[in-house]
């Protein structure tokens, strides 16, 4: 008897078409030009939908946060990733043994954070905080922050690094509906726990 399911996928939902079509092809070099063509399209969805979902909350956003979405010639707010970079993504919920803080960390390091401004990639959050919890409803605050080019210290303490405009991204409202866009256009998809016996990325399952 089955008395319950942690973690499964409905293929059909989340699988993109396009790669199902090639699962089981020979590997050859028009199948592999297609699964990157596919990919490609996905990606270009992902930041489609990213940009109309900053849209969407810019205004409570430039309400709430103020300075740090300030937008003149100068300061831009930057609501689209850059395509021609590597898009990685972390989504789940923002709670302390989901080490949701490790790359907030590693950007006040200024060492680690160059190593990442030099690299090709942009991070992307995802994922929401328990209403309740005051730890994960603080980092959440620290990457909307990053987002903005602005690295809250443990001591409370801002520092401006514009750089991290565009290479940071906080998209808001994550659902289980529209989850499949993400985590189909992705090139990476990353996770970390405190926990040995978390089952880290069954979530991406």
């Amino acid at each position: 008897w089955i008395v319950g399911i942690v973690n499964g996928i409905f293929r059909g939902h989340w699988q993109l078409p396009a790669m199902a079509r090639l699962v089981g092809q020979p590997y050859i070099q028009a199948n592999v030009e297609a699964m990157v063509a596919a990919h490609h399209e996905a990606k270009m969805a992902l930041a489609d939908w990213i940009e109309a979902r900053m849209r969407e909350t810019l205004p409570e956003w430039q309400e709430v946060f103020g300075g740090w979405f300030r937008e003149d010639e100068e300061h831009p707010v930057i609501l689209r990733p850059d395509l021609s970079m590597l898009f990685s993504g972390e989504a789940r919920r923002k709670t302390e043994f989901k080490a949701v803080e490790t790359f907030l960390m590693a950007m006040r390091d200024p060492a680690k954070r160059q190593a990442f401004l030099d690299s090709a990639f942009i991070q992307m959050f995802f994922g929401k905080p328990h209403p309740t919890d005051r730890w994960g409803l603080a980092r959440v605050r620290e990457m909307i922050a990053l987002s903005q080019g602005r690295i809250i210290h443990e001591d409370g303490r801002v520092e401006v690094d514009e750089r991290l405009k565009g290479r940071v991204f906080f998209i808001p409202n994550f659902n289980v509906e529209e989850a499949h866009v993400i985590f189909q256009g992705l090139d990476v998809i990353g996770m970390w726990s405190q926990l040995r016996t978390e089952a880290s990325a069954t979530g991406y399952m």
